[in-house]
């Protein structure tokens, strides 16, 4: 963890001298270069003098914008306000997490435990494979609601949702076939593979449908439903460790029959979220989009669905491959150390929940300015989410490393699993603390459509540094577990200031106008958003020059120069 926070004072020096004020100096500083001229054209002006007044003037700009950041004003009310439903969506899944693997492991055993855990595991790597598609889907959608192309907006849904199921049927054939295999190369006996494959003979089914419940959470959420969508999950979350508790405690079931729960209280979530969306009419300006037409026809959104999923699918894949690699690094300490190591992903899961939850909700605000053509905005609202985030993280760890000493009786009577536990809780808490802004400059570089970016960012570090310093941590210098935890920590600080020196040197203008390009080929009528009073949104929206290049029918009817589509009527006539 000392060398973690040393690596990040380093950057983080090295990032501000480089950079030297460029993220506020970009976007308002045409009075400060126009100054710099001035004072650089005059002869009379000495020039070490003109430097050290332009020195000041970006100094002032900086201090301004830190000012503006840490300022609690309506932006950072929005932030809040859409950031409570998914943080809490996330605690809460995160303590139902916890609660259901105390109860298989204090009435099932260590070894069904292990067996979930590892399950757990590599479910979950395939599932954030999955959900590439579902996360680049909701920056696409933000970006069309946010331009307002409601009929765009429902063709990514239907597109998303289609590859998504077909993705899906082959990483279910190889979790079937693999799972016994992995269970047994990882050191543990017959019986334990033997849980393990009973229950992912039922889990990949759930796997399936969770996806597809993404997708359209992830859409209803883009469209400002996102308490519904929270409140549905927190119930689903509470139905279903109340229906695990139940079962194992009083009836005494075996662990296939908790995913046959999973799988029946998830396919209830499904249709209980779809049947509201539709009957409570919040579907009903997309649906033409969404139902009524073949969105495969729209060549150019499926590229771009594609194009954005492919990148956010393999780094997902990559960055959570990551933890099954480490499991099987913690297998070479022992089987005691397997199911430590999953207990900490766990935990470490329910510490993000809250980085998490300001990530996701400022990847969808800050998609939503951009697509508006608000770069000012969406350039402020990301250093907001950071800077939240980083508070949020403190708080958090903080209360993490005061309960190490109570939290691993939670999990296991086990006493040698409970030592180990206590020793690397307050490690994990430090380093939440250490990681948490970069997790949050990933889903804002998301947001501006940069997923390839991002997802080579964070593999490489991944797989070049992270995994080979934590190979030499275990195998050679035999730390144990804290080796592990060390080296993810050093990684993902990396990672975070690469992502953070990004955001910082974006054109955030130029991005803004790209989005807009990119969902102005179709397009039915505009979204009703609490923002679409901005002076700035109604005058830029939609203010493209007549020499922009459009490849679709509708071009003729969507771009003319400067036109306010809050008094321009939408017509859905081919």
């Amino acid at each position: 963890v000392f060398a973690s926070l040393c690596v990040a004072a380093f950057f983080a020096v090295f990032i501000f001298r480089r950079t030297r004020c460029a993220f506020c100096s970009r976007s308002t500083d045409d009075d400060i270069d126009e100054d710099y001229h001035l004072l650089k054209s005059d002869e009379s002006v000495d020039c070490r003098n003109s430097d050290s007044q332009l020195n000041r003037q970006y100094s002032n700009d900086c201090l301004d914008v830190v000012r503006r950041v840490v300022c609690f004003d309506d932006e950072s009310k929005h932030i809040i306000h859409c950031s409570i439903p998914f943080v809490c969506q996330n605690l809460v899944n995160g303590l139902c997490e916890i609660v259901e693997i105390a109860i298989i492991s204090h009435y099932l055993g260590n070894k069904q435990m292990t067996a979930y855990l590892i399950v757990h595991i590599f479910l979950g790597t395939y599932s954030e494979f999955l959900m590439g598609i579902g996360e680049a889907t909701a920056t696409l959608i933000s970006h069309a609601v946010g331009f307002g192309n409601n009929h765009l907006a429902g063709q990514y849904a239907q597109i998303a949702t289609v590859i998504y199921t077909v993705c899906s049927i082959p990483v279910m054939v190889l979790l079937y076939f693999t799972i016994y295999p992995t269970i047994r190369w990882l050191g543990l006996d017959h019986e334990t593979a033997e849980f393990g494959q009973k229950l992912v003979n039922v889990s990949v089914f759930s796997l399936a449908l969770e996806g597809i419940g993404e997708i359209m959470e992830e859409f209803l959420c883009a469209a400002s439903h996102e308490y519904f969508t929270a409140s549905l999950d927190i119930l689903t979350c509470l139905v279903n460790v109340l229906a695990v508790s139940v079962a194992i405690i009083k009836y005494d079931v075996e662990l296939w029959f908790v995913g046959l729960i999973h799988l029946i209280v998830t396919l209830l979530w499904v249709i209980a979220m779809n049947a509201v969306a539709y009957y409570s009419g919040w579907l009903k300006v997309y649906l033409k989009g969404m139902l009524m037409n073949n969105a495969f026809e729209n060549r150019v959104a499926v590229k771009h669905i594609v194009a954005a999923s492919a990148p956010l699918a393999l780094g997902n894949l990559l960055a959570s491959a990551e933890y099954g690699v480490l499991m099987i690094f913690a297998s070479y300490i022992g089987p005691d150390a397997v199911s430590t190591w999953g207990i900490l992903c766990t935990v470490w899961e329910t510490l993000e929940a809250t980085t998490d939850g300001i990530g996701d909700a400022s990847e969808i605000r800050v998609a939503r300015h951009l697509g508006k053509g608000n770069p000012e905005q969406a350039k402020i609202s990301s250093y907001k989410s950071i800077f939240f985030a980083l508070i949020a993280s403190f708080i958090v760890s903080m209360c993490c490393i005061l309960l190490h000493g109570i939290i691993p009786a939670w999990f296991t009577p086990d006493p040698t699993i409970q030592q180990m536990l206590r020793d690397m809780i307050p490690l994990i808490g430090l380093a939440n603390m250490c990681i948490a802004f970069g997790m949050v400059s990933w889903a804002l570089v998301t947001a501006q459509g940069r997923m390839q970016y991002a997802t080579i960012a964070v593999t490489l570090i991944t797989w070049s540094f992270t995994i080979p310093l934590a190979a030499l941590m275990i195998y050679y210098f035999r730390t144990g577990l804290e080796g592990a935890v060390i080296a993810v920590s050093i990684g993902y600080t990396l990672a975070g200031f690469v992502l953070l020196r990004t955001l910082y040197n974006s054109d955030w203008h130029q991005i803004s106008k790209d989005i807009q390009e990119a969902n102005g080929f179709t397009g039915e009528c505009y979204s009703d958003d609490e923002d679409d009073s901005d002076s700035e949104s109604k005058s830029t929206r939609l203010s493209l020059s007549s020499d922009s290049t459009w490849t679709t029918k509708y071009s003729s009817r969507l771009i003319t120069n400067h036109i306010d589509y809050d008094t321009e009527e939408c017509s859905s006539q081919d």
